[in-house]
């Protein structure tokens, strides 16, 4: 559109706006491009931090060696209420939107495994160490399945 087009519209259109300097509108669009459209045709902004938030409890689940379900069942409900008691109301419906699912926290879990295992630079670094040591253990657990976990520890410069 021609500038003097621009302007015309901007006016008639958008009254309140016809004030606002160009780094206003160069914010917006900065804001619109990182917005997603979900299936209903409307825009979603993607919060990084809420999908971090979601990483960090899946590895915490994982860690614990507890089932997906506690997510949503257990500790999606103690933050909820933690956040509205400390922070307050606005904050809580903001942790609403962490994903906790069953899912969810399944597939973030295989996600991040996969990662190790694609990652082969941490074996190359073991394979370069000039120490480490490979702690190895089995167990069984309660249904009588055998569990293997192995941890090193090497030295990098």
């Amino acid at each position: 559109m021609k500038p003097f087009k621009l302007k015309q519209h901007l006016a008639n259109a958008h009254p309140q706006l016809k004030d606002k300097n160009s780094s206003f509108f160069e914010i917006k669009l900065s804001s619109l491009k990182r917005m997603k459209m979900d299936a209903s045709g409307t825009y979603q902004q993607t919060n990084i931090s809420i999908v971090k938030g979601s990483y960090v409890i899946a590895l915490q689940v994982a860690k614990a060696k507890k089932p997906y379900t506690i997510g949503e069942s257990v500790l999606k409900p103690c933050i909820l209420d933690s956040v509205r008691l400390v922070l307050g109301e606005e904050s809580s419906q903001k942790m609403k939107q962490i994903s906790l699912s069953n899912n969810t926290i399944k597939n973030r879990i295989a996600e991040m495994s996969e990662d190790i295992k694609e990652n082969e630079n941490v074996v190359s670094k073991v394979m370069s160490s000039p120490l480490f040591s490979l702690h190895i253990d089995e167990s069984t657990d309660v249904t009588n399945i055998a569990q293997l976990l192995a941890f090193c520890c090497y030295i990098t410069d």
